[in-house]
């Protein structure tokens, strides 16, 4: 995909283990699509991990030019761009657009484009430590952790046919919420350690947990059970699906497109707790190295 140009970042990125979290996730799936979703996963790791280094906040506007950068990726017809994370989403999109129904077209674009505008504001929060209170760190993490995003994504690679009209239904909306919630969660138990030793970084749920009056030990506790409580509710709402589609009088079809879907969801989290095991991801480095901002982030000069 050509993303890094040098061997240290490739060490790093090679380390994440992209490849072993989708098959842990989805075994039967077809190689080509293992591959398409594997290469989504390192595309978006790339513009995050540059997005959140120290020294990418000293240029916000080259954050804010790769970000457009990569939404203009997304238009038909576009050259490609000359920077390494809008090349990859670019050619990753018209991949895993066409032929898709025009609804999930808009959704997935919206997603991504509600993903990549959450760089700058993350830039400008994270050098002044930001506090947050508990509910406003939710809604922050739930926009910027990408998930949202990589649903829509799982969900083309698949090649799902869930009517927009039944996609916006409560019951959907509330199960990929509540998905969201427990996969980010997640992240932040797994990455409390390395962030507290390194960065001491205010902006996890642990942390922030631990900022209102609780104890390490307990803001992690309470983490876990508010994660295990949201896994209880997607498990609720999976099991309504059913009366759903039979209440919108909808075909056969649809209900076992929202199973699969609900199935590809909960696959997706087992294989992600199984692949914390295996990567370094929240234990070693991230793609902050500076030969890379020459080639990945754009050059100051307009």
């Amino acid at each position: 995909m050509r993303l890094v140009t040098n061997d240290e970042s490739a060490a790093i990125l090679g380390s994440f283990k992209w490849g072993w979290l989708t098959a842990a996730m989805y075994p039967t799936m077809p190689v080509a699509d293992l591959c398409l979703l594997t290469q989504w996963h390192c595309a978006m790791a790339l513009p995050n991990d540059l997005a959140d280094c120290p020294g990418a906040l000293d240029d916000r506007d080259a954050i804010a030019r790769m970000s457009r950068a990569m939404l203009d990726s997304l238009a038909p017809g576009r050259p490609q761009s000359p920077i390494p994370a809008a090349r990859a989403f670019g050619d990753l999109w018209h991949r895993t657009a066409p032929g898709r129904p025009i609804g999930w077209q808009e959704r997935a674009t919206l997603g991504i484009a509600l993903w990549v505008n959450q760089f700058a504001p993350q830039a400008e929060a994270r050098p002044i430590r930001r506090a947050f209170t508990l509910d406003d760190y939710l809604d922050m993490r739930r926009s910027s952790v990408g998930l949202d995003m990589n649903a829509d994504i799982l969900e083309g690679v698949l090649r799902l046919d869930i009517p927009e009209a039944v996609f916006s239904t409560d019951v959907v909306r509330k199960l990929k919420s509540a998905w969201i919630d427990v996969n980010a969660w997640a992240k932040d138990l797994y990455s409390y350690p390395r962030e507290q030793t390194y960065q001491q970084n205010p902006h996890n749920l642990v942390a922030v947990l631990a900022s209102h009056s609780l104890t390490e030990t307990a803001a992690i506790t309470k983490t876990l059970s508010m994660l295990l409580q949201r896994a209880e509710e997607f498990l609720r709402l999976e099991r309504l699906l059913p009366e759903l589609v039979r209440s919108a009088d909808q075909p056969g079809q649809v209900l076992e497109a929202l199973n699969t879907y609900a199935s590809a969801l909960k696959s997706y989290t087992y294989g992600h707790f199984m692949w914390v095991s295996q990567t370094s991801r929240y234990t070693g480095g991230h793609l902050h190295t500076e030969a890379e901002f020459t080639s990945i982030m754009p050059s100051t000069t307009p």
